[in-house]
């Protein structure tokens, strides 16, 4: 039997959660899972057993969910420009990539004692953070291990990200959009701002037409842009 401890936080913000669980915890592997998988018995040892491979700093493992097609491939878990994760999560392959899978993985505690804590001010649903905690990770020089050893099953919960897009499609992207920019400022150019925030305002109409809200609602998506960037500021200081 593995000994646990539940911590419980008055904040609600993955991110948080997460760096509280890292500065608390005893181990050499750190290992961060959502609440709507379930994982092989042999999980944990797969974690373990690929982070002896050399300059690795993060592994993933497969994860499949009802729907996903087969797939072969590794040209998966790769990181936009604007940086959304391009999927195929669910790929039987072993091989390097770009970004850790949200759902499982673990990272060295050397590695988050040198890359620093997950960023708090990604907002909502937190989507960017594991590619920006990942871009952490790679300037290092690690590397980030995607596994087929085992695989865990991923079963979408209620007012998860799917349904929270549908549903409340103008806080959902007013958030994507914070995110958006936040991780845009920290890991790319910002002359190319010129390019990323047309690109936002274009994404709010197509969405705010998609979910009925009108142009008031495609404007608070878009203020998300400037929340983000505003974040970014505030966080220089």
């Amino acid at each position: 039997r593995v000994p646990m401890r539940i911590e419980r936080l008055d904040v609600k913000n993955r991110a948080i959660a997460k760096s509280i669980g890292a500065s608390r915890a005893r181990g050499e592997i750190f290992l961060f899972c959502d609440d709507d998988i379930v994982a092989p018995a042999d999980f944990v040892e797969t974690h373990v057993r690929n982070h002896r491979s050399a300059g690795v700093g993060g592994v993933s493992c497969r994860v499949l969910e009802e729907g996903l097609p087969p797939l072969r491939s590794t040209n998966i878990c790769k990181v936009t420009f604007y940086g959304r994760m391009r999927s195929g999560f669910q790929s039987d392959v072993v091989c390097r990539v770009r970004s850790l899978v949200g759902g499982n993985m673990s990272v060295k505690r050397a590695t988050f004692l040198e890359a620093g804590y997950f960023d708090s001010g990604f907002r909502g649903t937190a989507i960017f953070e594991e590619q920006d905690y990942s871009e952490r990770i790679r300037s290092l020089g690690q590397s980030i291990l995607f596994t087929n050893e085992c695989a865990v099953w991923h079963f979408p919960q209620k007012k998860g990200n799917l349904d929270t897009r549908k549903t409340f499609p103008v806080e959902y992207y007013r958030d994507f959009h914070h995110n958006e920019m936040l991780y845009f400022l920290k890991n790319r150019p910002r002359i190319f701002l010129v390019l990323a925030v047309p690109f936002c305002l274009l994404r709010s109409f197509r969405q705010a037409g998609i979910g009925g809200v009108g142009l008031r609602g495609a404007w608070t998506m878009f203020a998300g842009v400037f929340e983000g960037i505003a974040s970014y500021y505030r966080s220089l200081r």
